[in-house]
């Protein structure tokens, strides 16, 4: 076995003790295991696909280009710093690898909670919805991509915790979407964004709604399953909408950048949250939209820009040449 592969067998491994000993304080310890396990796991993935005399370009961070004795040129991977969670998610995707990993992102999430943040009680539930969102990468990865078997590579032990305690946190969830059923969310992204609802409290992802007659998004009334808590609609919606816009477009938004084109989200000037998409011109949180908003000069379409500018109806440019007849 590769070097990188048994220490992420190790890693996940040591995360599942760290669990099972049941102490507080190594929970924390459980969940930096498993996210640097599931790491390492994908790290071995592109080791393996790295071509051979590459010293293993795609886990690296810096590339360096090398010419060979018949003159072509070839990369090599240089240095000692390997690739970021972000740049592991980004060449996945490139290569169109069949595993999902969007759920790094909340275990990034959770693992920065955990160590970083006063949690209300024992953080037990968090670490369960870790495993969960691991279990769905670690099977994804060793069977799609490594082609062996979970119990095998891990440990049948190991692996029968994974899936036990990700069944038991997977029931809860789908209690809490339940009182959900009959909500009218307006668009999809609301939507999909109270999948991803969690407690200011405690950091765990099982909201529920208390309210049997609500029907419409805004008259939600919530409560955490796992402490207690009540919880703010508001505030604790819009920023489960931001992070769920976050981690479903970054890769638009890191092409778009790369290639100097438009913002993919923006703040939106009414309500001033990063929900606004300029594709299609409005705040999929407040509904706030600039459609058919256009220069009344030269009729090219108003952007966020233009409109918090106090444009007085005009584009950029018509403005500052407004401007300069001032």
């Amino acid at each position: 076995m590769n070097p990188l592969l048994r220490n992420a067998v190790v890693s996940i491994q040591l995360g599942i003790l760290d669990y099972g000993d049941k102490d507080p304080r190594r929970l924390a310890s459980a969940v930096r295991n498993l996210y640097a396990g599931i790491l390492l796991l994908c790290k071995e993935r592109l080791r393996q696909l790295s071509p051979v005399g590459s010293n293993d370009v795609l886990i690296y961070r810096q590339k360096r280009p090398v010419r060979d004795d018949d003159g072509s040129v070839h990369f090599e991977g240089h240095g000692k710093e390997t690739v970021s969670r972000r740049e592991i998610m980004q060449t996945f995707k490139e290569l169109s690898l069949n595993v999902d990993l969007s759920p790094l992102n909340r275990l990034s999430e959770i693992r920065n909670s955990i160590e970083h943040h006063h949690l209300s009680g024992t953080p037990t539930r968090l670490v369960q919805e870790a495993i969960a969102h691991s279990m769905t990468i670690i099977r994804a990865v060793i069977v799609n991509e490594l082609g062996q078997r979970p119990a095998v590579l891990l440990e049948q032990g190991t692996w029968d915790t994974i899936l036990q305690e990700a069944s038991f946190y997977d029931e809860l969830k789908k209690e809490c979407r339940s009182t959900f059923a009959r909500i009218k969310w307006g668009n999809q992204e609301r939507k999909e964004a109270s999948n991803i609802l969690e407690c200011p409290e405690c950091a765990v992802a099982l909201i529920r709604n208390v309210d049997d007659n609500a029907r419409h998004y805004q008259e939600l009334n919530l409560a955490c399953s796992a402490c207690g808590a009540s919880v703010d609609w508001d505030e604790t919606f819009a920023s489960a909408l931001e992070r769920y816009l976050e981690d479903t477009l970054w890769f638009e938004s890191h092409m778009a950048a790369r290639e100097g084109g438009d913002s993919v989200v923006e703040h939106c000037p009414d309500c001033g949250r990063e929900t606004f998409l300029t594709g299609r011109r409005e705040c999929v949180y407040c509904d706030f939209s600039m459609k058919g908003m256009s220069c009344s000069i030269c009729d090219e379409p108003l952007t966020v820009d233009d409109y918090d500018y106090d444009s007085r109806g005009m584009c950029s440019y018509h403005q500052h040449q407004f401007g300069k007849d001032d």
